[in-house]
């Protein structure tokens, strides 16, 4: 049964059942949207093509979802598809795993493709949703079993998108070596001993500006310098240098910096297999089913990073928390 099929059949029970015929033309308007959406993200492929549809706009979701479909479609034989994200940042996470046949979509898009796909069937859409639950399906049935009996960010991707045998694959990123030694010489920042700071989150909470200011004054007082991860109208902390990049030049200058301290974010995901000493952030009263964020988004118990230290805090204890990160900075130092 083709959509037309199952739209005709909709709208016939609807025509019979219906007591106004605004909700009828309502309907029609709507469902005409929706597959002109679908429509025009489908242009290029074939009858049997698939939409791989990123419902999340959040960057460790998309970079997670990547990881597991560069080595999903190649297992099953799929040539014939194309990646709808939405906002650019995410289509350059995608073209990290190699993907280049991306569209960028409005958010508005991939709910109207959501919907369509609820109302018609994901399979007869050739839809395939890169999240286990998307809030748009309004079930939060998945959502129940993170942290369940240590369900964790990954296993959503892996047992709730994909089939578990699929073993997630790691980016590519551009050597900027010399890229990021000019750089460096020109900031007057110390190899090894820079500490890239990323303070900027969108789904938790933020640490207050002042935490790391201070942090930044006594890492420079031990003898560090510092840059901050900042993009568009992010200014970096004081103290600091900014440090805007895209994604596939990080891995060069990160790694020539030594250090990346950070409260949990998109970017952690991204950053998780450099070389370099993670300090990562987690706070501790957000839950996330029956467990914490830590629990729920740790990059050590995920297995994207043994190297890392992974730090919580206690209510507005935060001088106490910069401790444990001077504490953990000296240590990882002294490996």
């Amino acid at each position: 049964m083709t959509i037309n099929d199952i739209i005709n059949r909709r709208k016939e029970d609807m025509l019979l059942d219906a007591t106004d015929i605004t909700i009828t033309r309502y309907y029609k308007i709507v469902m005409k949207r929706r597959l002109s959406i679908l429509k025009k993200v489908r242009e290029g492929l074939d009858d049997d093509g698939y939409v791989f549809l990123f419902p999340y706009k959040g960057t460790g979701d998309v970079y997670i979802a990547a990881s597991y479909l560069q080595n999903y479609v190649e297992q099953k034989n799929i040539k014939n598809y194309v990646l709808c994200v939405n906002g650019t940042s995410n289509k350059k996470i995608c073209n990290l795993f190699g993907f280049d046949n991306i569209k960028v979509i409005s958010q508005t898009d991939v709910d109207n493709l959501l919907y369509l796909g609820m109302f018609v069937g994901f399979d007869t859409a050739r839809i395939v949703v890169l999240h286990a639950d998307p809030p748009q399906l309004e079930s939060g049935i998945s959502d129940r079993m993170r942290n369940y009996n240590g369900y964790d960010f990954l296993d959503m991707f892996s047992n709730g998108v994909f089939e578990s045998k699929i073993v997630p694959s790691l980016p590519s990123f551009n050597n900027c070596e010399e890229e990021a030694k000019e750089f460096f010489e020109k900031n007057s920042l110390v190899p090894g001993k820079t500490i890239v700071i990323s303070p900027y989150v969108n789904t938790l909470d933020r640490l207050p500006e002042w935490f790391w200011i201070q942090l930044v004054a006594r890492l420079k007082w031990m003898g560090y310098t510092a840059c901050t991860n900042c993009v568009g109208k992010e200014l970096p902390t004081f103290g600091s240098v900014a440090l805007d990049l895209p994604y596939e030049k990080m891995k060069s200058y990160i790694e020539y910096a030594g250090f990346f301290i950070s409260s949990r974010n998109g970017l952690c995901d991204i950053i998780s297999s450099f070389n370099c000493k993670k300090i990562i952030i987690y706070n501790p009263y957000l839950f996330w089913g029956c467990g914490k964020n830590i629990d729920y988004f740790s990059l050590k118990k995920m297995g994207l990073s043994d190297e890392v230290t992974e730090l919580e805090y206690v209510g507005i204890e935060f001088l106490a928390l910069m401790n444990e990160i001077i504490e953990a900075v000296n240590y990882q130092k002294s490996d």
